[in-house]
């Protein structure tokens, strides 16, 4: 990614797919999504140990390649990490610790990025999906 934009990778994936997560941990004994319905998004959950960065991105909530991710102006596409036990999704909406975000809409997220995955392993313990891949990623503070 571009340097500047480093804030701007703001939710790039929202890998949240039951598919490659399982069942996300603080469901609360949601019940899964039928077999018969569309498959969600994959979005990309992170331990939570309550703390945050200070740090904010913007861009619109999308999917590519069966991923959440922030789609900004001029083409970039962050991945968002977020929080699990407080991010899970209820119908067709996010609901981040009583936040919604709606695919396709505008989101600003606090949190701080990285270039690598490494980087993103290295503060949230995060296991990536091979399809949710991008220049940058956003490790989301709720």
């Amino acid at each position: 990614m571009v340097g500047g934009r480093s804030s701007v990778v703001l939710l790039a994936v929202i890998l949240l797919t039951t598919s490659c997560a399982g069942p996300i941990p603080g469901d609360h004994g949601a019940a899964p999504p039928s077999s018969a319905t569309t498959e969600r998004p994959t979005l990309v959950l992170r331990h939570s140990d309550g703390g945050g960065f200070q740090a904010g991105i913007w861009g619109t909530l999308g999917v590519v390649d069966g991923c959440v991710v922030i789609l900004h102006d001029g083409g970039s596409v962050s991945v968002p990490v977020f929080p699990d036990g407080v991010t899970r999704w209820v119908g067709d909406e996010i609901d981040m610790d009583g936040e919604r975000l709606v695919l396709g809409e505008p989101v600003t997220l606090g949190g701080s990025s990285s270039d690598t995955l490494a980087g993103v392993a290295g503060v949230a313990g995060v296991t990536f999906p091979v399809g949710c891949r991008a220049d940058e990623y956003w490790i989301v503070t709720p």
